[in-house]
């Protein structure tokens, strides 16, 4: 099957040494540095391939073949198989410096390296018997492209490439410019036999466009040199009678064939979301790997190299302890000190490959979520109004509005004022005296936030998995339409509702020393109410001097003797909240909440991007 011999000192036959041992590539060239410099003339035979002899000052090359072949071979009546295949595998290139003479040779099963299958495509058919020449169809056996697998003989797919320029003539024998070429041979799974496809010889120079030149100029630069070629109906496979035809293309490789298509593989994770669990410290577990690489093999593979970023508040530990490997599991104990560290994270792998070659580096960006409703945040607060996990990351988003935790905003759970009321937040006035010796009541710097799971007892029915929140004012003015908000938009919206209160009493209140108990302020000090004494007649806790003009928050007109001019009561006279100024609070928050404007932020289970389609 094999035509080449080699001559080094003594002459042994290819198959010899792949029965044997695998060679190194020109090693043949290489035997001679053992003799001391000028002791062997640059004449001194080397290597003798297809009667092209090479000396001592002749170049040789390592090679790596990239053959892509397609090929129909017909043997025997109705019997026929049609391939694509694609391997690269080792060999070595000879070249004379002194006149236009060379050849290659690449044999998988002689040379040392890997080879690299990238792919097969196949189907045929065959008769099982043969009669006076023809098949019945009961005898007839079909197999199809996802039966085929490449064979592996001796631990390789036994595939050549054998090609020598000019004629030349050694011991008596010719041997003419020719092409041979063996794809790999085909195993259908099912069928006992193995598809062994018979050696192409193309004899034909025109069909063959090999270019002596741009070889060696390719060869001194170690760059690739690519050719094609095709052939049809060769007959010179003894007596047997066959139709082969194909067409192929090769790539010599004369430098390092550079390793590509380094691809993570998140396991075990089709959508790329992974949580935190519910323990103290949380932990989040991410497993990856990398699949097959072009050229690396697999004890290069073992080689890359992992990484995850820091994240403040955790420590991050990878398996294999150096991040090197095959494949990797992170592991993230505590959750994140910042809500921004959550969600799309990066995991790198990279490969250093040779100096010629550019290092391989992969990135997949993966989604880590924190349990909204338990309490293994870094404010490890415990009790009553332990603080949640998405009181704890919300405020630091959009639906936080700028506040500082504990300065601007508090949690108290159901504890103080969230007990006992459906209150979902709330701001908190106390009673001081003013500079008149009057009662006032001085709105406090921080807002409060209560339990959101409250809001089951608010809307029965509603999972509170959601937070689910109506528009008050649809319950009560027609102009209003009705709005819905959830989960972090519910937090949002109500944490804006109670900053506008603070912010009325910042700007209304607190600078003449808070919101006089009895409307007035008795500047006088004479314990009566005079005219101009008024500011706020009708105990509304929006100042007089604002009512009768449109207010530019919501273009209304509030009466100045109405203190719930919009009838903002909810069908209930008597409650206490229903007054001008909460009028306002509700129609600033939520005409200025707008859904969603945090969603990108909420890295909540459940929450807005883990609802979101990946």
């Amino acid at each position: 099957m094999k035509t080449l011999t080699l001559i080094m000192i003594l002459c042994f036959s290819a198959n010899s040494f792949a029965q044997s041992f695998n060679i190194e590539r020109c090693m043949a060239h290489r035997m001679f540095d053992r003799f001391p410099p000028g002791t062997m003339p640059p004449t001194t035979p080397v290597i003798n391939i297809q009667g092209h002899e090479y000396r001592l000052k002749d170049a040789c090359h390592p090679i790596l073949v990239e053959m892509e072949i397609d090929n129909r071979l017909e043997n025997m009546p109705r019997s026929y198989v049609e391939s694509r295949s694609s391997i690269v595998f080792p060999g070595e290139f000879w070249y004379s410096v002194d006149k236009e003479d060379f050849a290659f040779v690449a044999i998988d099963s002689i040379y040392k390296g890997k080879v690299f299958f990238r792919g097969l495509i196949a189907q045929g058919g065959y008769c099982s018997y043969y009669i006076d020449g023809s098949c019945d169809s009961e005898y007839w056996k079909e197999f199809g492209v996802n039966m085929a697998q490449p064979s592996i003989e001796r631990g390789n797919y036994d595939v050549s490439f054998e090609y020598s320029f000019p004629q030349t003539e050694f011991d008596g024998e010719i041997f003419p410019e020719h092409l041979n070429i063996v794809p790999p041979a085909i195993d259908f799974v099912g069928y006992e036999s193995v598809w062994e496809p018979r050696r192409t010889k193309i004899n034909n120079a025109d069909l063959i466009s090999f270019d002596f030149k741009q070889l060696v100029k390719a060869a001194k630069k170690e760059d690739v040199y690519t050719t094609s070629f095709k052939w049809e109906n060769n007959n010179d496979l003894e007596n047997i009678p066959t139709q082969d035809s194909g067409m192929g293309k090769i790539k010599i490789h004369f430098g390092p064939l550079c390793p590509s298509g380094l691809e993570i593989k998140i396991i075990d994770n089709m959508d790329k979301k992974f949580v935190f669990d519910n323990s103290t410290p949380g932990k989040v577990i991410i497993k990856a790997s990398v699949g097959e690489v072009n050229y690396l093999t697999d004890e290069e593979l073992e080689q890359v190299e992992w990484s995850m970023p820091e994240k403040n508040g955790s420590s991050l530990k990878m398996t294999p302890a150096d991040g090197i490997g095959r494949s990797v599991v992170f592991e993230y104990t505590g959750l994140f000190v910042e809500n921004i560290d959550f969600g799309e994270t990066l995991v790198t792998a990279k490969y250093k490959t040779q100096p010629k070659c550019k290092d391989l580096k992969d990135e997949v960006p993966v989604k880590i979520f924190f349990p909204r409703d338990f309490f293994n945040n870094p404010d490890n607060s415990s009790g009553p109004d332990a603080i949640p996990n998405w009181f704890y990351y919300w405020q630091q988003t959009k639906a936080g509005h700028g506040t500082v935790m504990d300065r601007d905003i508090k949690y108290r759970g159901l504890t103080a004022k969230c007990a006992g009321n459906k209150w979902l937040g709330y701001y908190w006035m106390n009673e001081k005296y003013n500079k008149y010796n009057q009662k006032a009541m001085v709105g406090e710097e921080h807002v409060n936030m209560c339990d959101l799971h409250k809001l089951d007892n608010i809307y029965p029915g509603h999972s509170s998995d959601n937070f689910l929140l109506a528009s008050q004012f649809a319950f009560h003015i027609d102009d209003f339409k009705l709005n819905t908000w959830s989960g972090i938009d519910t937090f949002g919206q109500m944490l804006l509702h109670e900053l506008t209160h603070r912010k009325h009493w910042r700007e209304w209140w607190n600078k003449m020393g808070g919101w006089p108990i009895k409307g007035y302020l008795d500047k006088n000090r004479n314990g009566v109410r005079d005219a101009k004494e008024w500011v706020d007649e009708d105990f509304d806790y929006f100042p007089d001097k604002y009512e009768g003009k449109k207010w530019p928050g919501n273009g209304r007109k509030y009466i100045v003797v109405n203190p719930d001019t919009f009838h903002s009561e909810w069908g209930d006279p008597s409650f206490s909240e229903a007054h001008d100024e909460h009028h306002i609070t509700y129609s600033y928050a939520e005409s200025n909440w707008i859904k969603g404007t945090a969603n990108k932020e909420d890295w909540s289970v459940p929450g807005k991007q883990w609802e979101s389609t990946p």
